[in-house]
C-alpha cells in the first residue's frame, strides 16, 4: 500500500472487514477506519485514527488524533490526543499530549524524546528505510 493517496481510503469509510498489512503512507491527512497492521507514515500530515479502526502499528506523523484502538509505538512531531472511548497501548511520542476523560492508555508517554525521535524517523524517511 505504499504511497497510496489520501482520497482512496476515505472511500473505504463504511467499508467493513478491511485489514491492511505492510506500510502504508500518504502525502496528505489520511482518516482510517478500518485494520491496519505494520506501519503508518505520514511526516508533513494529520492521521485520524477513526473509532472504528483497530491499528497493530508503529506510527509516524505529523498529528495523531485517536478514536479507535491502537498498539503499538506513536510518534508525532507536533500532538497526539486519545479521544473518550479511545484504547491505547504501547508507547506514545509526542512534545505534546492529550488524555481525553474516558479515554484508555497502557503504556508510556515520552514528550522529552519526541525531538529525537521525530529527527530518526524523518531521516530513515528520507534514506529509505530502516525501523522507527
Amino acid at each position: 500500500m505504499h504511497g497510496v493517496r489520501t482520497r482512496h481510503y476515505n472511500a473505504w469509510k463504511g467499508v467493513s472487514g478491511v485489514i491492511i498489512r505492510g506500510e502504508v503512507t500518504a502525502q496528505e491527512d489520511l482518516t482510517i477506519n478500518w485494520h491496519v497492521e505494520g506501519k503508518i507514515r505520514l511526516p508533513q500530515h494529520r492521521l485520524t485514527i477513526g473509532p472504528a479502526a483497530r491499528l497493530k502499528a508503529d506510527v509516524f506523523a505529523k498529528s495523531v488524533r485517536i478514536a479507535g484502538e491502537a498498539t503499538g509505538t506513536i510518534t508525532a512531531s507536533e500532538w497526539i490526543e486519545i479521544e473518550a472511548g479511545a484504547t491505547v497501548e504501547g508507547e506514545i511520542v509526542a512534545p505534546r499530549v492529550t488524555l481525553v476523560d474516558g479515554a484508555y492508555f497502557k503504556g508510556r508517554i515520552d514528550p522529552k524524546r519526541a525531538d529525537a525521535a521525530v529527527r530518526v524517523a524523518q531521516y530513515r524517511l528520507e534514506h529509505g528505510g530502516g525501523e522507527t
